[in-house]
């Protein structure tokens, strides 16, 4: 699948570049926008929590340590993120979501039942979930399960500690 990697380029060709004279009459639909713009920041999310992870495990701001991470998918079944660190013989199942107020036990359930497709040349020692998303219903408190907010990213990423 071609993907085009640059953000802001990728927006500007799904955005602006179709729409100019419509923007430039003043005639484009917002309401169209935002309903497609929700959807678009889904996929957009998605790579932005692989880079995050990446980097809260290089600068110890979470417990988990990975060599591989991607997203994941079979037939019909997509994980957002699988990160595996053959060594220690883990994986971890990451989901994200650009939703508010997510029930991060719902994720959970979905993903823990996405991961009997998984398939990896070793038996895994140890399974983690994280989940991403806006916001959280509430979280998730287990060893196993990290549930990750915008809020979170914020403060794991840019705090100086």
């Amino acid at each position: 699948m071609l993907k085009i990697s640059d953000f802001f380029f990728n927006f500007w060709l799904r955005f602006v570049y179709p729409y100019k004279e419509d923007i430039s009459l003043d005639i484009y639909d917002f309401h169209a926008f935002e309903k497609e713009f929700s959807r678009y920041m889904g996929i957009v999310f998605e790579d932005i929590c692989i880079d995050a992870l990446t980097a809260l495990m290089k600068n110890n701001k979470i417990p988990l340590k990975f060599s591989k991470i991607g997203k994941w998918w079979f037939k019909n079944i997509e994980i957002d993120i699988i990160a595996l660190n053959p060594k220690l013989k883990t994986i971890i199942y990451g989901e994200c979501k650009w939703k508010d107020n997510v029930n991060p036990k719902e994720v959970y359930n979905v993903l823990f039942k996405k991961k009997e497709s998984v398939h990896v040349p070793w038996v895994p020692k140890k399974e983690y979930f994280v989940i991403l998303a806006k916001s959280f219903s509430y979280k998730m408190k287990t060893n196993d399960v990290l549930t990750i907010d915008l809020k979170d990213l914020e403060r794991m990423l840019f705090s100086k500690s």
